[in-house]
């Protein structure tokens, strides 16, 4: 349960990283 969660977390981690990233690459508006 707690590795489940901890590597949900990591993954979730890593998909904010990128989302900021291509944010930070196509301002929208």
């Amino acid at each position: 349960m707690v590795v489940g969660l901890h590597i949900a977390a990591t993954l979730w981690h890593e998909f904010v990283k990128k989302d900021e990233t291509l944010a930070r690459m196509w301002p929208r508006g």
